[in-house]
């Protein structure tokens, strides 16, 4: 693969993390809104003597929502977990690219300097010889 396939893929990691940290906001910020309103509608209601009587409602009349998201949370941060790895090998393998780019380019640049050098030895070369002729 190269340079410019190995940087779109890094990429495409990248946006693909930043989108499932994205997911796990929006879902947190749900939530919270879910329980800011659950809260608005026993506080309208008058039910809310203690604040255990809340704690109770929410976690008992969302038990398998909390389970699931849970278990969402886990996956997600699991897949992280994996992304960022994957991102590091790719960082990792592109500073070694970067390396063989620059070690070729600087063997490049002497073997420029060694032809300019045989070039202008061989025109002077040249150049004695129709002299002396």
């Amino acid at each position: 693969m190269d340079y410019a396939g190995r940087v779109t893929e890094t990429d495409e990691v990248e946006d693909e993390l930043w989108n499932l940290l994205d997911i796990i906001h929006r879902k947190g910020t749900r939530l919270k809104d879910e329980a800011e309103a659950l809260q608005g509608t026993i506080r309208e209601q008058g039910n809310l003597r203690e604040e255990s009587n809340f704690q109770r409602v929410l976690f008992h009349s969302s038990a398998d929502d909390v389970r699931q998201l849970r278990q969402e949370r886990d996956l997600l941060l699991d897949r992280l977990a994996e992304m960022e790895a994957e991102v590091l090998a790719g960082r990792v393998h592109t500073s070694r690219l970067q390396e063989d780019l620059e070690n070729l380019l600087s063997t490049k640049h002497d073997l420029e300097e060694q032809l300019k050098a045989v070039v202008t030895q061989r025109g002077e070369s040249f150049l004695c010889i129709c002299i002396l002729n």
